[in-house]
């Protein structure tokens, strides 16, 4: 490897050095590769057998254009061939960015030196060279295998469901299809698997194709001017480059000849001028440039300001009459139009800026103190700069390097997307806690609905946590950047969340574990009507509407029993309004508290993991119980018609709401019903009393979810409640639940031990903290520079509170009485 030659910070060049194109174009090198021990097989989907997906769409002839404000063309060619489902933008920026060859040789044909034309040559220069690069290297079981490879593959692209980055657009295919070879120096450097070292590669045999790169420099002229050559010559091939600057000396400090430092802002103006020099892909688009600089550094102050400085500049220039637009001469002119810039802040710097004090600006060379910043005051410098330019960004330094999986290498500069550990995500055994499975690959339910082997659960460290809620209630607690599929938008990182964002229900898969149908009825019972002191069980319900039911329960509970002590359980009526019935048999209690929590009081009531592993029909019989306890069916007339379900336990309000989504049932969740924490309840002496009352909430079944309720879960058939629900559902007809939901808000709630998973088939699962009801994609860590689109450290989002509550009143058939344990 040449002494001069730069450390490549990325694969990119993923293919060996590709042996010289037949007469047709093609690699011959085919037989070279070994095969791979079996081959992969692929699916058809979308292509259709026999038929070149080409051959599926109408083609027109159009021209593409490009004109500025003064409608003047600055990039025109005529007659270019696109599907008919094209849209003219979608026309204009595939022929001006990535057709390959010159305007003037359009009429010549691209193999032979002349210029693309049509969607068709660019679309296949790419996929079919991927394609022949898994046959040479043995990717495919035959022939056929890898033809219907490079079928889906053009047709996912032709038709726009997938598109590849613009390097392999600018790059891939040039010299496998048109022979395309390098008649100067374009060298890049690649690896060389047979000498196991770095070597310089022809850019046209061994394209560049990746995006992005970050890249190091050392304080030196000759490390920062070889940076500067790493730059040019990414850029040219179309990729995009991120460096941090912070390694540089700043202009406060002394050279070792003497003299003054130009600092590292004046470095980055020169890395600016030479990613607009030579234009990204040797194309129009503007190179990707990141420059980042530390808050200690001295000259933290001018990296701040410098952009927005230079943006002023051009507001003057455009007042005096320059062109505005983005190539016109007022900005280029002025620096900084090349770059992202982002300022890596400190958790100490942080802090400062919220005590109001200064922050030590330390020395590069030496590490000491040359001179202080006030915090805030920087950070009100960033948000300037940020509404007038957009920059600069910040990044989180401290949280970045604690979150580091692989803290003996480099600093990463971004960061992976995480749930907190009581998350619940839908496994073929039930939903599981995700903590609960650190360490395995389990199956689990992904965005189609069907059960995909996952990645290896695996704990992410400590990270500041937010909830997210959605209007019906549903609730994930989730890392700032981890990304939500949403319904209008797809995968979006929490933090840029809105209101308009509509989120998919999806359903959790039911676990393998069974309960007697009486028993889990007796067990939903319990959760709402009653309670266990030490090692007794007691259930307490409405004497006159629910005898019945409290008589089923006396008689399951004598079946249960294993051992006879003190004869079989009875219902005793302890009052004029209420019945009872209690149970000491071990087996009993501890049959139920295997499934519920009982003894913590009434507001921490909830199902235990055993309880959400249960089968589909075990689940209905118990929220069949708990509805028949504490449920209720309300009839408003032409107002409002629902089925509740009014518990203290939020928890157990959520809990319930996931479990419901499994037979495709929508609820909505209202919180803190209670205008006072006192009320006048029975005092079992016949009278009623003044107590303390904990917060109440309520969930709501409507719509067509009512009816699936009775269909699915319903009511017990000895109560009056089920014969109510019946009435009310053959007299009022609904609308469409939709398995939809909009977010409503995103608030942070403090710093836990989070984890995460991998879902490689649909890169989504369903994941909740007690509520399942969104897919979330897991993306893996990359060293990609931030780009000023998409956000890749936690932001604090704008948060909002959650609706209140009006209060409704509750229909006759509610349980008037609960167990006061």
């Amino acid at each position: 490897m040449p002494d001069d030659a730069p450390s490549p910070s990325d694969d990119s060049t993923l293919f060996e050095e590709d042996a010289a194109p037949a007469e047709n174009g093609h690699s011959d090198a085919a037989q070279e590769a070994p095969p791979l021990s079996e081959g992969l097989t692929i699916e058809r989907v979308f292509s259709q057998d026999g038929t070149h997906p080409f051959d599926e769409f109408d083609w027109d002839t159009r021209d593409a254009a490009i004109k500025n404000q003064q409608g003047e063309a600055i990039f025109e060619q005529k007659g270019v061939e696109f599907p008919e489902h094209f849209s003219q933008l979608a026309t204009n920026v595939v022929a001006s960015k990535y057709f390959y060859g010159d305007l003037d040789d359009q009429d010549v044909p691209p193999e032979e030196g002349g210029r693309e034309t049509s969607l068709r040559e660019l679309v296949d220069r790419v996929t079919r060279t991927i394609t022949d690069w898994g046959k040479e290297q043995g990717y495919f079981a035959s022939e056929e295998e890898a033809e219907t490879f490079y079928d889906e593959l053009t047709w996912l692209t032709v038709n726009q469901y997938g598109a590849f980055n613009s390097p392999v657009w600018f790059n891939v295919g040039l010299a496998q299809q048109y022979g395309t070879r390098d008649t100067g120096d374009k060298k890049i450097y690649g690896w060389d698997p047979t000498a196991e070292h770095v070597v310089e590669v022809d850019p046209y045999v061994n394209p560049q194709a990746s995006a992005c790169f970050i890249i190091s420099v050392d304080d030196s002229i000759d490390d920062i001017w070889q940076l500067m050559g790493e730059s040019a010559r990414l850029f040219k091939f179309g990729s995009g480059v991120g460096a941090d600057w912070s390694t540089l000396r700043s202009t406060k400090e002394k050279l070792s000849g003497g003299g003054v430092p130009s600092g590292p802002v004046s470095f980055m103006r020169v890395q600016d001028e030479t990613g607009d020099t030579i234009k990204s892909g040797g194309k129009t688009r503007r190179a990707a440039i990141m420059q980042t600089l530390k808050c200690w550094h001295p000259d933290v102050l001018e990296f701040v300001e410098a952009k927005q400085t230079e943006e002023k500049k051009a507001h003057a220039l455009i007042d005096q009459g320059y062109d505005g637009s983005f190539n016109g001469p007022a900005y280029g002119s002025v620096a900084f139009q090349n770059v992202n810039q982002s300022l890596r802040v400190t958790d100490e710097f942080m802090e400062a800026a919220e005590k109001g004090e200064s922050y030590d600006l330390t020395a590069v060379t030496t590490g000491e103190t040359v001179d202080q910043i006030d915090a805030a005051e920087l950070l009100h410098k960033v948000g300037e700069g940020t509404y007038v330019c957009g920059d600069p960004g910040l990044q989180y330094e401290d949280t970045m390097q604690h979150w580091h999986t692989c803290k003996n290498t480099a600093p990463i500069n971004s960061t992976n997307p995480c749930v907190t550990g009581d998350t619940l995500v839908s496994t073929e055994d039930g939903l599981r806690r995700i903590d609960d499975m650190l360490g395995e690959t389990p199956r689990i339910v992904g965005l189609d609905g069907e059960l995909h082997r996952a990645a290896r659960v695996v704990e992410t460290g400590d990270k500041p946590v937010y909830r997210l809620r959605t209007k019906s209630g549903y609730e994930l607690k989730l890392t700032a950047d981890h990304r939500v599929w949403t319904e209008n938008r797809g995968d979006v990182p929490a933090a840029e969340l809105t209101k308009d964002d509509k989120v998919r229900l999806l359903r959790p898969r039911f676990g393998t574990e069974t309960l007697d149908g009486n028993t889990a009825e007796f067990v939903g019972l319990l959760l709402g009507d009653g309670c266990r002191v030490e090692d007794e069980v007691t259930l307490t319900m409405d004497k006159e509407r629910e005898v019945p039911v409290i008589e089923k329960a006396a008689a399951t509970v004598n079946d249960l029993k294993t051992q006879r002590q003190g004869g079989p359980v009875t219902v005793r009526t302890k009052t004029s309004s209420t019945a009872r019935i209690t149970c000491r048999e071990p087996g009993v209690v501890g049959l139920v508290s295997r499934h519920a929590v009982l003894g913590e009081g009434s507001a921490a009531k909830r199902l235990t993991p055993e309880a959400l592993q249960l089968d589909k029909e075990s689940t209905a019989a118990l929220l069949r119980g708990l509805f028949t306890a504490d449920g209720t069916v309300a009839d408003y007339g032409d107002k409002s018609q629902y089925v509740a379900l009014d518990s203290t336990s939020e928890e157990l309000l959520q809990q319930v709401q996931q479990l419901l989504l499994g037979f495709s049932v929508k609820a909505k969740i209202y919180r803190n019903r209670r205008v006072t924490d006192r009320a006048m309840l029975p005092d079992g002496k016949e009278g009623v009393k003044e107590y303390d009352v904990e917060q109440v909430h309520s969930l709501r079944i409507t719509r067509s979810s009512r009816v699936r309720f009775e269909e699915e879960v319903g009511f017990m058939p000895e109560s009056r409640k089920a014969a109510a629900l019946t009435a009310l559902n053959e007299r009022v007809g609904t609308y469409r639940d939709r398995m939809t939901d909009r977010v409503e808000s995103l608030d942070l709630i403090g710093e836990e031990t989070v984890y995460d998973l991998t879902e490689p088939d649909t890169r989504h699962s369903a994941r909740t903290a007690r509520s399942t009801w969104s897919a979330f994609a897991r993306r893996r860590a990359s060293s990609s520079p931030r780009r000023k689109s998409s956000s890749t450290t936690p932001a604090t989002p704008r948060t909002t509170s959650p609706r209140t509550a009006t209060s409704f009143a509750r229909w006759d058939w509610a349980s008037p009485t609960s167990a006061r344990c």
